[in-house]
């Protein structure tokens, strides 16, 4: 049964503009989580048990991007990242924001006043390792794709979960 939404992705890929869409037409609640500190796996498992009904931005899949961006040590061992990816692709729907690059580059060039944690050389790698991780999900996983490049897009995407979701329950 799916119990969240997680939207993972790049920075500049559109993911506050969709969970904001997503939260007010579906009526959940919405949550995002960053990197903070303290034992990653614990908190990431335990945010993936209290929510229910709930848009989250940014799981622990950007965790493991970003200690990959960052230089820093994995945060998960092997068998936590086995834990956590099967959380999500077992009560999630996983939507990964991948605009192209030069969208990406232009929409932050575009956030006058907002501090941004990559620059742009290093979304070329940030895309990579997104497309790596979320290419070794199982293929039995609810993954839909958003390239955020239009509002027609967001549409149809937000139509397909309603759909999705809607479906879900009628099979439980």
């Amino acid at each position: 049964m799916i119990k969240n939404i997680l939207i993972e992705g790049i920075d500049g890929g559109g993911k506050s503009t969709l969970a904001k869409e997503l939260k007010n037409r579906l009526g959940w609640d919405h949550k995002a989580l960053g990197h903070r500190g303290g034992d990653q796996f614990d908190r990431y498992l335990s945010e993936y048990a209290q929510c229910s009904q709930t848009v989250i931005e940014r799981g622990h899949i950007s965790e493991v991007v970003y200690s990959q961006i960052f230089g820093r040590t994995q945060p998960f061992t092997p068998l936590q990242q086995t834990i956590l990816n099967s959380i999500i692709c077992e009560q999630m729907i996983i939507i990964y924001a991948a605009p192209n690059l030069e969208l990406a580059k232009s929409r932050l060039h575009d956030r006058p006043g907002v501090h941004q944690v990559v620059n742009v050389a290093q979304l070329e790698k940030m895309i990579g390792y997104f497309d790596e991780f979320i290419a070794k999900l199982p293929s039995s996983s609810r993954i839909a794709t958003y390239r955020g490049q239009n509002w027609d897009e967001l549409e149809q995407l937000v139509a397909a979960i309603k759909a999705e979701l809607s479906h879900d329950s009628i099979r439980t």
